[in-house]
């Protein structure tokens, strides 16, 4: 018996050694069926997800496109009252006929639930309130009447933009929401593909015992990974270093436009103005007591117009192009800056210059007072500041050194938004000219811009100027 029963267990025995390598093949077959499927369904959940980013996009783009035609509708109509030029209407009529196909878009899109229902109607409400009003004062002004501003009209433009940036906000939340749902469901099934990966290659080495020839494979693999890797880091260098000359090439391309746009400007402009503000003097005085009280009036507006388009195109010029820094030199650029940036703004004032002007050729003096008037614009826009310190000395390595500083929020610097092209821009400056762009802040401790120039991007003409420079290095204003 218990021989009989000996002979039945090897005969088994002996069998499943003969079944063994089908089994392993039909198991092996079963799990690359189970790989193809959990594949497909990782490749489903991706276009979803791409799907659900891309639909938020677009409903994010055509609620800015909303946001942007009242924006033009109401500049359109602002200059209308200013000039009363019929052509300035033209961008006015645009819009107001894009705009319900705008809004009719948003409507067939945008997530409707009875949470969101009234904010859609809130926003359907102001926009009408918002056109009657421009279409009323667009009549008006035809009509030739006088028109009194409608303070509803910027009520109705806030709220419009504050309905707008809900429901931006909703929207991202929305798509953050269910991208989170997929990502979850895509971890998930990366794991499962993981664990059918790793038995796959069990069996693999249970069926082949090929752990020589893999060793092979991989070495000669990690030498091709090594030469493409040492070739992408090559093509990654090369195209750096034509990117950086990109942006310096299109740097100067910029501000040779803008001084050219400031010539024209200026020699254009500037002469049709003074011509027609002349030509207003001339012909109000010939009139002399025979003109009546209205016609006067209207003859002063006139010229209070043209000096104020005068005033605009100085503005602009000097934006574009300071006068002050191709005659006078970096020093009273920067002085005039800085003192017209603390009476705008109100604040507090430390300027502390050279008291000789530094001998710098045209592209360092730009650059300097570009960075400078970077840093006092992002002063203004963001910093909330009541203290404001600006100087210009010699750097410990003989360079010269600009700092901006302020006591406002400060920010941190480690994580600057990914479309911070100001900063980027001062950065790309300073490299241009061989420099350093260091910036010290920390939230609600105020910021620090500080530009540094060595002696070698200043030119051998320069280092004696730079040198004579006297300059105390003033108190720092951050706490």
């Amino acid at each position: 018996m218990a021989s009989r029963m000996g002979g039945l267990l090897a005969r088994a025995g002996a069998s499943l050694k003969q079944a063994w390598p089908h089994i392993i093949l039909a198991f092996g077959c079963a799990i690359v069926l189970t790989l193809l499927v959990v594949s497909f369904q990782q490749r489903q959940l991706a276009l979803t997800a791409v799907d659900v980013a891309r639909s938020n996009a677009q409903l994010l783009r055509r609620l800015d496109a909303i946001q942007l035609l009242m924006a033009d509708c109401e500049s359109s109509v602002r200059g209308y009252v200013i000039t009363r030029d019929p052509a300035v209407l033209d961008v006015y009529y645009r819009a107001k006929g894009e705009l319900p196909d705008a809004v009719n878009a948003i409507r067939r899109d945008y997530p409707i639930d009875e949470g969101r229902r009234s904010e859609m109607n809130d926003l359907l409400d102001m926009l009408s309130a918002k056109q009657a009003v421009l279409a009323t004062a667009v009549e008006t002004l035809q009509r030739g009447e006088n028109y009194v501003a409608d303070r509803r009209g910027r009520e109705y433009m806030d709220r419009i933009r504050v309905l707008l940036g809900d429901m931006r906000d909703k929207v991202r939340h929305d798509g953050e929401g269910l991208l989170a749902q997929f990502l979850d469901r895509y971890r998930d099934s990366w794991l499962v593909t993981l664990g059918l990966s790793c038995l796959a290659m069990l069996l693999l080495v249970m069926l082949f015992s090929s752990s020589q020839r893999r060793t092979v494979l991989q070495q000669r693999l990690h030498n091709i990974l090594r030469t493409e890797a040492d070739r992408l880091e090559a093509t990654v260098a090369a195209r750096t270093v034509e990117l950086s000359e990109l942006a310096s090439h299109l740097n100067v391309i910029r501000e040779s436009e803008k001084e050219s746009l400031a010539r024209e400007l200026h020699d254009e402009l500037g002469a049709v103005l003074t011509a027609a503000k002349m030509e207003v003097a001339t012909i109000q005085r010939r009139s002399g007591a025979s003109m009546d009280e209205a016609m006067r009036e209207r003859f002063a507006r006139l010229i209070e117009l043209l000096n104020t388009g005068i005033g605009i195109k100085r503005r602009i010029i000097d934006d574009l192009r300071p006068p002050l820094l191709i005659e006078l030199g970096l020093t009273a650029a920067l002085r005039a800056m800085a003192e017209d940036f603390a009476h705008a703004q109100g604040v507090k004032l430390r300027l502390e210059l050279p008291e000789d002007e530094p001998v710098l050729n045209e592209e360092t003096s730009l650059a300097f007072f570009r960075i400078a008037q970077e840093s006092l614009t992002n002063i203004r826009k963001y910093a909330h500041a009541t203290e404001v310190e600006l100087w210009l000395r010699r750097g410990p390595d003989g360079g010269l050194e600009l700092s901006v500083a302020d006591n406002g929020r400060g920010f941190d610097a480690g994580v600057l938004p990914t479309r911070s092209h100001g900063i980027t821009g001062m950065r790309h400056r300073m490299r241009m000219l061989n420099g350093a762009l260091r910036i010290d802040t920390r939230p609600g401790s105020g910021a620090r811009v500080v530009a540094l120039v060595p002696p070698a991007g200043l030119g051998e003409a320069n280092a004696s100027s730079v040198v004579g420079a006297r300059i105390s290095p003033p108190q720092s204003i951050l706490h």
